[in-house]
């Protein structure tokens, strides 16, 4: 099964080089060469992950059943593809003291952070999985810590195999990554596990 993480960098609307436009359809083709079973973005926006939905169809289903958009927010999302893995749940949940309270924030978080969530059925195996993206704070120290703890009491708490992809703003070692790889035991790092290189 092939997984792929895609921070999309939000579009912040200006000319520069970098700016959404330049770069959407480059996106696409990323994802289309790589033709991953799970998609895990994260800094989208509403119009890009619309884009991205209306130009990955209809190989691709974007898993945003039921959420509340904001146009100035960035949200974790989740696309599968439809012709390998049935969608069984599918939810999301902010990282806050009151996750389902929208664009909900706390211990200092420069922004809300949320993660998206979706458990599926592998049609080859029969075999059922758990699909999770975030984006954890890239301000505060403490609610970084505190929202990967959400993220592994929330994985402790299913029991589904599961695949974690995100933009966890922190390097390995780090209290954050031990939250998520040690104290919970939840999950190892495929990109250590494999001494995979930045480059």
């Amino acid at each position: 099964m092939r997984i792929m993480t895609f921070n999309l960098l939000f579009d912040s609307g200006g000319d520069e080089p970098f700016a959404w436009r330049n770069r959407r359809d480059v996106v696409v083709r990323v994802v289309r060469r790589h033709r991953p079973h799970i998609l895990g973005t994260q800094e989208g926006m509403a119009h890009q992950l619309e884009f991205l939905s209306e130009r990955l169809a209809p190989d691709y289903c974007m898993v945003a059943e039921g959420r509340t958009w904001d146009v100035t927010s960035q949200y974790p999302t989740l696309f599968y593809r439809v012709d390998a893995l049935d969608l069984l749940e599918a939810g999301e949940s902010w990282l806050s003291k009151t996750p389902t309270v929208h664009l909900s924030k706390d211990w200092d978080s420069g922004f809300p952070r949320m993660m998206n969530y979706g458990v599926f059925s592998e049609r080859r195996s029969d075999k059922k999985f758990t699909a999770l993206v975030t984006h954890l704070d890239h301000i505060s120290d403490k609610a970084r810590l505190e929202q990967a703890k959400l993220v592994g009491a929330w994985l402790v708490s299913r029991a589904t195999p599961a695949v974690v992809m995100g933009d966890f703003n922190d390097e390995p070692g780090s209290a954050v990554y031990r939250a998520l790889t040690g104290d919970y035991r939840l999950m190892t790092d495929s990109w250590q596990e494999l001494s995979l290189t930045e480059n």
